[in-house]
């Protein structure tokens, strides 16, 4: 599924929408280049599932976990960034994090690609190249196979 947004507040309303849909064990990896947009959805996620707390970059911690205040699954926001490559992911535990009860979103994915979960969901968020507007992304959700609670969220 491809859908184009014009705007910041679109993607996070896209972030929302399929924020309604997850549930505990869900894990989410995102994909882009820097300031594509991943950081944005991120925090759009985290909001709509109603955890609280200022969102905040875990690029040099790796992982920050939220406790979400009603009792729901807690949000762990993972970033690969500084990840070489899936050794690390294991030797830091981080594959028990996403594989917990919680819900997982992991930017900058794609260093640790073959250490995903199978029932990730992949999302990526481009700038489209023949477009001069700076808001404009093109984002790409390629959820589970099997998965029907995903087949009637509407965008």
């Amino acid at each position: 599924m491809i859908i184009q947004s014009r705007h910041p507040s679109e993607t996070r309303h896209l972030a929302a929408v399929l924020a309604r849909a997850l549930r505990a064990g869900d894990c989410l990896a995102l994909y882009g280049d820097l300031g594509a947009g991943k950081t944005v959805f991120a925090a759009a996620v985290k909001e709509a599932l109603g955890v609280l707390g200022e969102m905040q970059s875990p690029t040099f911690t790796i992982l920050r976990s939220y406790v979400h205040p009603a009792g729901g699954p807690p949000f762990h926001h993972i970033d690969a960034y500084r990840l070489s490559d899936e050794t690390e992911w294991y030797d830091l535990g981080l594959d028990e994090v996403a594989g917990d009860d919680g819900i997982a979103l992991i930017e900058w994915a794609d260093r640790i690609e073959k250490a995903l979960p199978p029932n990730t969901i992949r999302i990526r968020i481009d700038r489209p190249d023949d477009s001069d507007d700076e808001n404009r992304r093109s984002v790409r959700i390629t959820f589970p196979e099997g998965e029907p609670r995903f087949a009637d969220l509407k965008f």
